[in-house]
C-alpha cells in the first residue's frame, strides 16, 4: 500500500470516528495481519537440538532462539518446519536452555505458544545403553518365550533359570566392562572392535568369527574394515528405545545405502532394487548350527550339535522385499522346534550369485511347485543329514513343503540316529513367507522375464 493510500485511509477513519478502523489501517500500512499463533516441540539428539512446528501460512521467516547463559539464534525460511542447533552454533553439552520460535512477516511477529525447557545432551548413549540389546540381551529371551512359540513351550523352565543369560544378559556379566577395559568408560572411549581372537566383539559374536573360519570371504572384512566402520553407536549403545530383538525394525541402523548411496545402472539393480534386499543377491552364505540338543540352556545337561551348515540362504518376505533368512533347529526331550527368521551374513561379495538362474526357475523353486516338497535336511542313514544348498524359497505352506529330518544323540555310543521327520512346532518371526507374486516371479524362467532376449 502506498503512502498516499495510507493517508487517504487515515482521513476516512478521522471522518468516520471508529478506533477499529484506525487500527486496521495501521496494520494494512505495515502489510497485513501478523502470523497466527502456533505450537512448537523441542527435542535433543546426539550433538543436536531441534525445534519443530507445523507448517504455517503468512510467514516470511522464523527466528528460533535458545536462551541460556546466552541466547543462540537461527533464522530459517517461512516455509520451514524445523530449526536445528549444533555445537557449531554454540550449543554446550549439559547446558539448559529455554526454546522459543518467532514467526515473522511485514506486519509483525508472533511468538510460539510454548517455551519448552531442555538440556543439551551431546552424548546420550551413557543413558541409552541400559535399554540397548547389548545391556538387556532381550533377543534370546524373545525367541525362547512360550508367548512367541519358542522352546519354553516344551521346556517349561523360566528364562531366569537358563544358563543362556550368562551371555545373553551382558549386564549380568560385567556391563560396560564386557567390551571396555573399565566398568565406567567415559565419552569417546574406544574398543578394539573386531571378531578376531582377542577383539572386543569376538567374545559374543561368534557367528561372524565362524564365517571367516569357514572360509567365507567378505568384501568389507577383506578391505580391513572393522565392525564400527558400518555399525553406529546406536547399534551398539542403543537409541533410547527398548527392542525385542536385533531383528525388530529400528534396532539396527546400518544399511547398505548408508555408504552405497548410488549403484551401477544395470538390469539387475534396475529390476530388483525396489523388490529385493541388497544382501539377498550379494551374500554368499549364512552359518547356522543344525539339530542342537538344547539341554545346555537348562540345569540338567549339555547340548550336542550335529553339524554347522554354511551353504544355504532361505528367502522370505520382509517389509515387501525378498529378504535372506536363516533357520535353526532345536530338540528338547524329543520335542522338535524349527525357527525361521530373517538374517544377515557378513559374507558379502560383488558376484555372490552366478546369474538369474540361481533364483529364477531354480531347482529349488521347481521342487516346491505343484504342491511338491523340498527336503532341506534329509537323514543320510549313517548319522548325518544332507542339506540343500543355495537359495531356498519359503512358501506359504512351508511347514509341509520344506522337509527337515531331526536326529537324536546317544551319549553312550556318541552316535546320531533319526528321531523323526518334521517339526512339532515352527517359530517364524520378523518376516513372512514369500507372497504369491514373489513366488510367481521366482518361478518364471529368465527368458520369460527378459522378454525372450
Amino acid at each position: 500500500m502506498s503512502a498516499a493510500s495510507c493517508l487517504r485511509g487515515f482521513s476516512a477513519c478521522i471522518l468516520a470516528p471508529a478506533l477499529c478502523c484506525l487500527v486496521s489501517m495501521l496494520v494494512a500500512c505495515r502489510g497485513g495481519e501478523p502470523p497466527a499463533a502456533f505450537s512448537i516441540r523441542a527435542a535433543t539428539f546426539p550433538d543436536t537440538v531441534k525445534l519443530m512446528w507445523p507448517a504455517q501460512a503468512n510467514v516470511d521467516s522464523f527466528r528460533a532462539e535458545l536462551t541460556g547463559d546466552r541466547t543462540l539464534t537461527r533464522w530459517v525460511a517461512g516455509d520451514a518446519t524445523m530449526a536445528v542447533f549444533t555445537s557449531e552454533d554454540g550449543v554446550e553439552e549439559g547446558a539448559s536452555y529455554v526454546a522459543a520460535v518467532y514467526a515473522v512477516n511485514r506486519a509483525g511477529e508472533t511468538p510460539s505458544a510454548e517455551s519448552p525447557s531442555l538440556t543439551a545432551n551431546g552424548f546420550p548413549w551413557d543413558e541409552w545403553y541400559y535399554t540397548s540389546l547389548h545391556a538387556t540381551g532381550q533377543g534370546l529371551q524373545t525367541f525362547y518365550s512360550a508367548s512367541h512359540n519358542g522352546l519354553e513351550q516344551f521346556a517349561n523352565v523360566p528364562y531366569a533359570e537358563l544358563a543362556c543369560k550368562n551371555c545373553h544378559e551382558p549386564s549380568l556379566t560385567g556391563g560396560c566392562a564386557s567390551c571396555h577395559d573399565t566398568p565406567d568408560p567415559g565419552p569417546g572411549a574406544q574398543v578394539d572392535d573386531g571378531v578376531a581372537e582377542g577383539q572386543a566383539c569376538a567374545g559374543c559374536h561368534g557367528r561372524q568369527a565362524s564365517e571367516a573360519a569357514a572360509g567365507l570371504s567378505d568384501v568389507h572384512r577383506d578391505a580391513g574394515m572393522s565392525c564400527m566402520d558400518c555399525h553406529t553407536l546406536e547399534d551398539v549403545m542403543g537409541d533410547g528405545h527398548s527392542y525385542s530383538s536385533l531383528l525388530e525394525d529400528g534396532a539396527i541402523h546400518v544399511e547398505c545405502q548408508n555408504c552405497h548411496t548410488s549403484v551401477a545402472g544395470n538390469r539387475y539393480h534396475d529390476w530388483h532394487t525396489s523388490a529385493v534386499d541388497c544382501s539377498t543377491c550379494h551374500m554368499q552364505g549364512m552359518i547356522t548350527c543344525y539339530n542342537c540338543h538344547y539341554q545346555s540352556a537348562l540345569p540338567e545337561g549339555a547340548s550336542q550339535l550335529l553339524k554347522q551348515v554354511t551353504n544355504w540362504i532361505f528367502l522370505v518376505n520382509r517389509d515387501g522385499k525378498v529378504h535372506p533368512a536363516n533357520m535353526h533347529s532345536l530338540i528338547y526331550e524329543g520335542n522338535k522346534l524349527l525357527i525361521i527368521a530373517p538374517g544377515y551374513g557378513h559374507t558379502i561379495a560383488r558376484n555372490a550369485v552366478a546369474g538369474c538362474d540361481d533364483c529364477h526357475a531354480s531347482a529349488h523353486i521347481l521342487d516346491l511347485d505343484d504342491d511338491s516338497v523340498l527336503v532341506a535336511a534329509g537323514f543320510d542313514g549313517a548319522g548325518d543329514v544332507n542339506t540343500a544348498e543355495g537359495l531356498i524359497p519359503v512358501p506359504f505352506n512351508y511347514e509341509t513343503a520344506l522337509v527337515f529330518d531331526f536326529l537324536v544323540y546317544d551319549a553312550d555310543s556318541e552316535t546320531w540316529s533319526l528321531l523323526a521327520r518334521g517339526q512339532d512346532a515352527t517359530q517364524f518371526m520378523f518376516a513372512e513367507p514369500l507372497s504369491d507374486e514373489q513366488l510367481r516371479q521366482l518361478k518364471q524362467p529368465t527368458a520369460e522375464l527378459v522378454g525372450g532376449s
